[in-house]
């Protein structure tokens, strides 16, 4: 993907517990395939991150995230409750990131 020239985007990493699928995206993008995405968070030239898993997982890494001072898209919804939501809110205040909740689909 030429997305570094076209939207000031370079894809350096993409995660999956799935190996095919992980291998897939990294194809597609260029991205260095990873299982464990706490090592994209380790990675201190990465300055966001987007968030499309299974929506159980939003707020955990939504905050794993936050806390290694990432700006976050992440797909709706954002978290499960409205205490997970809070916690979201104060920890993107606290570390003075941005962050966007939003729907991702193909065009047709």
């Amino acid at each position: 993907m030429k997305t570094r020239e076209t939207d000031n985007l370079e894809i350096v990493g993409v995660c999956d517990v799935f190996d095919k699928r992980a291998e897939a995206a990294s194809k597609l993008t260029g991205g260095r395939a990873l299982k464990d995405y706490r090592n994209l968070l380790d990675d201190k030239s990465i300055d966001c991150v987007l968030i499309a898993t299974p929506e159980h997982w939003h707020h955990r890494m939504t905050m794993d995230a936050l806390g290694a001072g990432k700006h976050v898209y992440c797909e709706k919804p954002m978290t499960q409750t409205s205490e997970q939501a809070k916690d979201v809110v104060a920890e993107v205040k606290r570390k003075g990131v941005k962050m966007q909740v939003g729907v991702q689909g193909n065009v047709r």
